[in-house]
């Protein structure tokens, strides 16, 4: 395997041209991803496009959560993240927009919203296809003998079931808020989770009898787990939104972002997550393999 170590060596082993770190200038577009994975990979993948199409990019070591990144921006110390749309709204008012549980609003809804409430200042690209929002999973087992794969099937029945959950999950106000619309009290929390490969292993090995973990975990894939169905539309929408300065981005820059968002289904976020948490590669490197793979050729590359 080719280590990279130093500029030589990333020559060598033939590394691509975005992958390459850039040096501070006052001139380039500062950006903040979190020690997330998925939104760390998620955050590279839109500021390598960007890059590709010879926006002067530069990538800060990953810090904090998503919400610390999102602030940079809002605060003016950084110039570009991603925001996931409801998390964001609510930081924007200072209050949980998810309303009554009965009224959560849709996708479109708090993106709207988010576009009318955001300071001018600063500005939010095109929404993602795809969700990162928070999911109760069961294994295939539970779902069958309690026969639930809907969160209604659910109702009035969690106090049957311990709950895993990761203590940031915990706290989430639009969990909460959907846990008490659809009558789901579980009859104990457990917090020592902090990552949804924990979480599966718990719910396989029984110690729990559901988990919240978030709809691009790459640990929803074995078919022994099950997401049980927000059918009744009762948790907030978290739809991943690039979160720039005003100014920062040309008008085509910013179609370079829509073209992203276009293709970033929640089955690509899952593929690029799985990639980064299997340890088979860094997140700079399968936010340039996707960009690959979906024909965002690289200008840098061809030039």
């Amino acid at each position: 395997m080719c280590a990279v170590t130093v500029a030589a060596t990333l020559a060598a082993c033939a590394v691509p041209n975005d992958m390459v770190p850039t040096y501070p200038s006052s001139d380039a577009l500062t950006v903040a991803p979190s020690e997330v994975i998925g939104h760390e990979v998620l955050t590279d993948v839109y500021a390598l496009a960007l890059r590709r199409e010879g926006v002067l990019v530069e990538i800060a070591e990953p810090a904090g959560t998503t919400t610390d990144a999102t602030d940079k921006v809002l605060a003016g110390t950084s110039d570009f993240t991603i925001g996931y749309s409801g998390q964001l709204l609510d930081d924007v008012e200072g209050a949980d927009s998810s309303g009554a549980a009965d009224s959560a609003m849709s996708a479109t809804e708090v993106y709207d919203q988010l576009e009318a409430s955001i300071p001018d200042t600063v500005s939010v690209g095109p929404a993602a296809r795809g969700q990162d929002k928070p999911v109760v999973v069961v294994t295939e087992h539970t779902s069958t003998t309690m026969n639930v794969r809907t969160m209604s099937d659910l109702s009035g029945r969690c106090g049957e079931l311990r709950l895993a959950v990761s203590p940031q999950t915990a706290l989430a106000p639009e969990v909460r808020s959907a846990l008490r619309g659809y009558d789901c009290q579980f009859s104990d929390v457990v917090t020592d989770y902090p990552n949804p490969t924990e979480i599966r292993e718990a719910l396989r090995s029984g110690d729990v009898g559901a988990g919240i973990t978030y709809s691009s975990d790459p640990a929803l894939f074995p078919p022994d787990m099950v997401r049980l169905d927000d059918d009744r539309n009762l948790i907030q929408a978290q739809t991943p939104v690039p979160v720039f300065a005003s100014g920062s981005l040309s008008e085509e820059d910013q179609e370079v972002l829509a073209k992203v968002s276009r293709k970033m289904s929640t089955q690509e976020m899952i593929k690029l997550n799985a990639a980064v948490e299997s340890g088979r590669t860094h997140a700079i490197a399968a936010a340039s393999g996707w960009l690959n793979d979906n024909g965002f050729e690289s200008s840098l590359d061809a030039g």
